[in-house]
């Protein structure tokens, strides 16, 4: 299982690539299984650090809020 600084590396580099990445992208970049890799992106975009600009079953993922921080008014 890859380390909380071996994913945001990872989520670094598939960005520095295009402003988006999917799922199998991520997948690939650590070298996880199809669920793992769905399990940790959806954790992701719960925490805010990605967010999910796909439309239905197409998982696109792009940067979240700024890490740390929530979107409240």
């Amino acid at each position: 299982m890859p380390t909380e600084a071996e994913i945001d590396e990872a989520i670094d580099m598939l960005l520095a690539k295009k402003p988006f990445f999917t799922v199998e992208d991520f997948r690939y970049q650590l070298n996880l299984s199809r669920t793992y890799a769905y399990r940790v992106t959806a954790q992701l975009a719960k925490a805010g650090k990605l967010r999910n600009i796909g439309i239905g079953r197409t998982k696109l993922y792009a940067r979240g809020e700024k890490r740390g921080e929530s979107n409240k008014e």
